[in-house]
């Protein structure tokens, strides 16, 4: 006999919560498809989900909300003649740094599984 009350999450509840993300559900629909509280799913969520960094190919990787306020140059200390918005090393040296954080990952879903803008965002994923 199982017990519908269980404490843990199976595999294939973390799979059809992630396919669940994918297609826009909110935290309540897949808490009642699991028969789970939404508490749950969001404290799952947040506490598996994968930082994942941006992808520096075309950009210069420098993440820091502050980058295009600060005309500093030579911040990494390595005669660097690169401005801040143009020096990834600038996220390590700056006593200014703050990291540009997506709005969306700081309320639900907290993930950028259903983000329309996944593929060109170039701040950090999860």
């Amino acid at each position: 006999m199982e017990n519908t009350n269980q404490k843990h999450l199976t595999l294939e509840d973390r799979n059809y919560i992630e396919q669940a993300l994918n297609h826009r559900m909110t935290f309540k629909e897949i808490a009642k498809f699991l028969s789970k509280d939404p508490t749950t799913i969001s404290k799952e969520i947040k506490k598996h989900r994968i930082r994942k960094e941006p992808n520096t190919f075309n950009g210069c990787g420098n993440i820091c909300k502050n980058k295009f306020s600060y005309r500093r140059k030579n911040v990494c200390g390595r005669n660097c003649n690169f401005l801040c918005f143009k020096c990834k090393r600038c996220n390590s040296y700056c006593s200014h740094f703050q990291e540009d954080i997506c709005l969306s990952l700081t309320q639900a879903p907290y993930v950028c599984n259903s983000c329309s803008s996944k593929s060109a965002c170039r701040l950090v994923k999860y």
